[in-house]
C-alpha cells in the first residue's frame, strides 16, 4: 500500500475487503489519514489500534461468533428437532469507530478473543 501511495499520490482512499493489511503495524506510521480514509472488512483485536490511532475511522466488523453459534443452532433444529429452518439467515454488519470502539473491544473479549489492550476494555 505504502509503495502504491507513493506511486499514486492522487489516490485519496483504500477500501480493504479483507482486514489482512491491518494485522501488523506496518502501516501505522506510512498514511496520513488527513490525506487518506481507509475503511476495511473485519474489526479484530490486532486492527483495533489503527481506529484508536485514528488512522482508520471505520472498520467493518463481520459478527464471526454469531455466524458459529446460528449457524450451529439451526443445524440442530434442522437435524434433532426436525424444525424447518430458513436458507439463509442474514446478518447486520457492525460499522466500529471511535463512537463504539469500547464496547466493540468488551463484545469481542466476551466472544473469547484475546489481545484485546486493557485500556480498550475501559472506554
Amino acid at each position: 500500500m505504502l509503495k502504491v501511495n507513493r506511486e499514486h499520490p492522487e489516490l485519496d482512499g483504500w477500501a480493504m475487503i479483507g482486514g489482512w493489511p491491518l494485522f501488523g503495524d506496518g502501516l501505522m506510521n506510512g498514511i496520513d489519514p488527513n490525506k487518506i480514509k481507509i475503511v476495511a472488512v473485519d474489526a479484530l483485536p490486532v486492527q483495533l489500534p489503527y481506529v484508536d490511532k485514528g488512522i482508520v475511522p471505520v472498520l467493518i466488523a463481520q459478527p464471526t461468533f454469531r455466524w458459529g453459534k446460528i449457524s450451529v443452532e439451526k443445524i440442530i433444529d434442522k437435524i434433532h428437532f426436525n424444525k424447518d429452518v430458513p436458507e439463509n439467515f442474514p446478518m447486520k454488519l457492525i460499522r466500529v469507530s471511535k463512537d463504539n470502539f469500547g464496547g466493540w473491544s468488551r463484545q469481542l473479549r466476551a466472544w473469547g478473543y484475546t489481545g484485546i489492550p486493557r485500556h480498550y476494555l475501559r472506554m
